[in-house]
């Protein structure tokens, strides 16, 4: 019963957005148009951020009513700052799922001031329904001004299921660098979430000559070594980490790179002193 209310209502919601696109365009037909405005209403970009579907519904209902205006000329307005409503939605999956249907193509990769498009914000947010929807009209890629990649987005805010969702769709994202020359990778090093290094690590990937092609190495060192700076820098957990041989041997082959020496110490209950692992490149 309760899933079929649910169903019920979400058939009502977009029944009422359809009819948005017929009465703005029975009214624009019975009146002048209006002046073109394309600044987006801050309190519909509110709405829209907020996450009640049935109150964004009402403030596209008004708002096209009260313009003149058909529902995909107000998605496709801006705010100062560039974002569209579908940036706003990105950040609530139920309004991004309300109104993704009747946004036109070329606004799912509008990008803000800050070269983000909708992806990077739901990735960011950790809006799991939202980065599917973008995934499945083709979205995945794209950079900002800085250069990060959506991944780079949810790796550091340690959004797990956004990560995993990004990385299946295309494992290629994992050795993207932004201009810091950090890859998701080295972020996630840096975040100290275990579980977001080991969703990286066990990405899907094309084999060994794949990771080989791309000759990526985060930090511009192998991922071994920024292991050790950042423990060496206070970062305890992986000290914990290099006691499971198990991930350190994943660490390593991930870059193509393995230990050469391996000298006693009391650094860790194993006896291993990591800082003194040399390695060196496979081939």
């Amino acid at each position: 019963m309760a899933e079929r209310l649910h169903q019920d209502t979400w058939r009502q919601w977009r029944q009422r957005l359809e009819a948005l696109l017929i009465r703005a365009d029975l009214i624009q037909q019975q009146h002048d148009p209006p002046q073109p405005d394309n600044i987006l209403a801050p309190q519909l970009f509110s709405a829209a951020k907020e996450g009640a579907v049935e109150n964004f519904i009402e403030a596209l209902e008004d708002h096209c009513v009260k313009e003149r205006v058909s529902l995909p000329v107000l998605l496709a307005r801006c705010s100062p700052s560039n974002n569209t409503l579908l940036h706003a939605a990105a950040e609530s999956d139920d309004n991004f799922r309300a109104v993704i249907d009747f946004v036109p193509e070329h606004l799912i990769y509008c990008e803000n001031s800050r070269g983000e498009t909708p992806l990077h914000i739901a990735a960011r947010a950790g809006k799991a329904v939202a980065v599917e929807l973008l995934l499945l009209r083709g979205m995945l890629g794209d950079t900002d001004r800085c250069g990060n990649s959506a991944l780079h987005e949810a790796v550091r805010n340690r959004h797990h299921d956004v990560i995993g969702q990004l990385v299946r769709k295309d494992p290629s994202q994992l050795y993207c660098e932004n201009k810091e020359n950090k890859s998701p990778l080295c972020i996630a090093i840096e975040t100290g979430d275990l579980k977001v290094l080991t969703l990286l690590l066990e990405a899907p990937n094309n084999g060994e000559d794949w990771r080989r092609s791309k000759g990526e190495r985060i930090f511009r060192m192998p991922p071994v070594h920024v292991a050790i700076m950042y423990t060496k820098m206070g970062k305890p957990y992986f000290c914990a980490l290099a006691d499971s041989l198990i991930f350190l041997v994943t660490l390593l082959r991930s870059s193509f790179w393995f230990p050469l020496v391996v000298e006693k110490s009391s650094a860790t209950s194993k006896s291993l002193d990591y800082g003194m692992i040399a390695c060196y490149p496979m081939g």
